[in-house]
């Protein structure tokens, strides 16, 4: 059994509206992957941007919090090659990222499944480093992004091809009918006392049958639309290739409440960002 796959050329749009209310992710499913969004229309040269502007201009800016990591011990690899993540409001301060959150193809996907007031809650650069990049722990974005009801999605955006080597997505098909397994949340910790975690967990650790997991490769261009509820994972990149993302989350917020408890909450500074409304410029 796998994940509904839709090939797109450069009528991306029509195809789309003609395709999608997605329906089988919704109900079969959990998780859908369109090949080839992002080529045609720029889209191409929008993911190689990406990856030139967070290499030659985010990880310079970043040099001194990675040597302030090697006081006490020694880097594996070279410093650029030892980050894992850059989060959480690419979208919001950096124009590159902009650029893609809000594209035109973001936003047909968002009302192709239906989305009324969608708006972006945070974003990340993901790096799986070759031979050191780790594991992703099986869990359902839902534990972190809670909505009432759940209305919360994730696009996950392949910018190099993304294999079984070297740590491509895992999920368990229909898991996202089940709810939030054990009422797993990470929320912000009632106890401020002086000591305490920010954030803290609670309810139970699920354990999942190994059987039941499939791959989702993705080529480079290619999204992956997550529901909030799915079960999904990554494995250890223990390949010579990297497998770097960029992931945003997005929920509806039509009838939505957005849990209070939730570790990320909008400010006066940076609050969550409308999808249709924002241009990508």
């Amino acid at each position: 059994m796998n994940p509904t796959v839709l090939t797109l050329g450069h009528s991306y749009i029509r195809r789309l509206s003609n395709y999608c209310k997605m329906n089988r992710m919704s109900t079969n499913f959990g998780i859908t992957y369109i090949n080839g969004i992002m080529y045609g229309k720029g889209g191409t040269k929008l993911c190689n941007m990406i990856q030139d502007h967070v290499f030659q201009r985010l990880i310079s800016k970043f040099s001194p919090t990675i040597v302030v990591l090697q006081i006490g011990g020694k880097l594996k690899v070279e410093k650029q090659l030892s980050l894992n993540k850059i989060g959480h409001a690419l979208h919001v301060l950096n124009p590159v990222f902009k650029k893609l959150t809000f594209d035109e193809r973001i936003k047909a996907i968002a009302k192709s499944i239906s989305l009324v007031d969608p708006v972006v809650c945070q974003s990340m650069y993901i790096f799986k480093q070759p031979g050191i990049g780790g594991e992703v722990i099986p869990h359902q974005d839902a534990t972190f992004l809670h909505t009432d009801p759940m209305k919360l999605f994730g696009i996950w955006i392949a910018l190099e091809d993304a294999k079984e080597e070297n740590g491509c997505l895992y999920f368990i098909p229909g898991s996202h009918k089940s709810g939030i397994y054990g009422n797993r949340r990470m929320i912000r910790n009632p106890d401020k006392s002086e000591g305490q975690p920010t954030c803290t967990f609670r309810g139970e650790v699920e354990k999942f049958d190994d059987n039941k997991w499939v791959p989702a490769p993705v080529k480079k261009g290619g999204l992956v639309l997550i529901h909030g509820e799915v079960v999904h994972k990554s494995e250890k990149n223990t390949s010579d290739q990297s497998r770097n993302i960029y992931t945003f989350h997005v929920f509806d917020q039509k009838n939505t409440k957005y849990s209070e408890e939730n570790w990320l909450q909008p400010s006066e500074a940076v609050p969550f960002t409308p999808l249709y409304d924002t241009s990508p410029e």
